[in-house]
């Protein structure tokens, strides 16, 4: 399978050292995001999983979340996924929405952040590539 490794690092400090994301080159869907803290080590790996077409659309129906400091796993699992729906202005009117703690987690990104990109021809080992060894 042939992938890009983007690496984005923060010009400014920031909740993540730097992000690096694994997406296809086909689909240019991610296949797996590892998160490094201040301290430059890794923090949360994001896998995304049982990836489907739905509409013409490649869809990750799964995505884990492991908080590898920790050792804790976090899934999300889609179902009855749809696209191209209406839904009414309203239901987006920050009138509407629930008020969140303030938190620096919450607060905007401000700081522009940099982005290698680089093209993998070939994963070489499938315990090192990101997607190819996953949970069953």
């Amino acid at each position: 399978m042939r992938a890009y490794k983007i690496e984005e690092v923060p010009k400014e400090p920031w909740y993540y050292s730097r992000i690096i994301t694994w997406v296809t080159t086909d689909t240019l869907l991610p296949l797996q995001r590892d998160y490094y803290d201040r301290a430059g080590h890794l923090w949360k790996t994001e896998h995304f999983d049982q990836v489907t077409v739905l509409d013409g659309i490649p869809t990750p129906l799964r995505v884990r979340m492991h908080e590898v400091q920790q050792d804790t796993t976090t899934i999300l699992q889609m179902s009855e996924v749809t696209y191209n729906v209406d839904l009414p202005d309203a239901l987006f009117d920050p009138q509407r929405l629930r008020t969140t703690v303030v938190s620096p987690l919450r607060q905007p990104y401000r700081a522009q952040a940099r982005r290698h990109v680089s093209e993998v021809q070939a994963i070489p080992n499938a315990n090192s590539a990101p997607g190819a060894a996953r949970d069953k």
